[in-house]
């Protein structure tokens, strides 16, 4: 296979199309997604190549129907969105489903929402809410499972053309409400997330290494830049200095995507290869560092996609 990403791109816009014209539910497109995907590892490791392809390709196919399934699905009747609209105090319950973005001033946490308290009755909820601290904190981690009561609000849009939308910058994350609290105080740690070793112990401190070394290395502005180009982290980055960035059509350069992978890939091929371990095995420590690093660029879906590519790409067996 020549040109594997020709072929994943075919069977995923035919993943696209089967969904559009079908009525299969997204859970049944996910179901035969993993199990294609294990699949194609067994026969990968028993060197049963056409088998493997076959099973890559039905894979990718399937990954294409469910994520259009899942992204032109109606929202259930107990989405938190359709509670927003009413701008009411609700107690919610949830999990954080994503690393805290604590910042300078303020701290941001991404909820998964799981029950609320609306109008003296206790509901069943789902969909995902931004959480705003109005302070930088420390105090929650990922996976923590927590409880706070506030005003649920809708994200405000674009009140200008062309103007930032607030609403659809969360959208694409999925995100659908948000709530704005003082303080950490104002919130329950009802479980903690600990039994979530693989960001707390390997990605976390990596990242925190990776900061560490720029802020000791360079001046704050170059190393909040610096950390942007490397991990697409521009929290820190400063008003004037992302504005720079975007008038001169520059932006894109802060977003983690397919070079960053690319770079990666490249190290650790030239890495791997000193040690001359058997083909098989260099797949595998390729494979984990570029799992490590999409972590450690927030999943971004740029490095998500070129992370799935490169994986794929190297999966596929060499040409005789």
């Amino acid at each position: 296979m020549r040109t594997p990403a020709l072929y994943a791109l075919i069977f995923f816009v035919g993943g696209i199309l089967l969904a559009t014209n079908t009525a299969l539910p997204a859970m049944v497109y996910l179901g035969v997604a993993v199990l294609a995907s294990a699949l194609a590892i067994i026969c990968f490791i028993l060197e049963k190549a056409t088998t493997s392809r076959t099973a890559i390709c039905l894979a990718v196919l399937s990954t294409g129907a469910f994520l259009t399934e899942l992204q032109s699905a109606e929202f259930p009747s107990n989405h938190i969105s359709l509670f927003a609209s009413a701008n009411q105090v609700m107690t919610v319950t949830g999990i954080i489903v994503s690393e805290p973005d604590i910042r300078p001033t303020k701290t941001y946490l991404a909820v998964q929402v799981d029950s609320l308290q609306y109008r003296d009755r206790a509901i069943a909820a789902c969909g995902n809410l931004r959480l705003q601290i109005q302070a930088p904190t420390s105090a929650f981690g990922y996976r923590d499972r927590i409880k706070f009561t506030g005003y649920v609000n809708l994200p405000f849009s674009a009140r200008n053309p062309g103007a930032f939308d607030y609403r659809r910058y969360l959208q694409i994350r999925q995100i659908s409400a948000t709530v704005t609290l003082p303080g950490a105080d104002r919130i329950t740690q009802l479980e903690s997330g600990a039994a979530e070793p693989f960001v707390r112990t390997i990605i976390t401190p990596v990242r925190d290494y990776i900061s560490s070394v720029f802020e000791h290395s360079l001046p704050s502005e170059q190393a909040a830049v610096m950390r942007g180009f490397l991990i697409g982290d521009v929290r820190n980055i400063s008003r004037e200095v992302y504005r720079r960035f975007k008038d001169t059509g520059t932006l894109h350069v802060l977003a983690a995507s397919g070079a960053n992978v690319g770079y990666v890939v490249a190290s650790l091929l030239l890495g791997i290869r000193l040690f001359r371990l058997p083909r098989q095995y260099r797949i595998y420590l390729l494979i984990a560092g570029v799992v490590i690093f999409s972590f450690l660029a927030y999943n971004q879906p740029s490095v998500v996609r070129a992370a799935v590519m490169a994986i794929v790409t190297r999966l596929a067996p060499p040409s005789r």
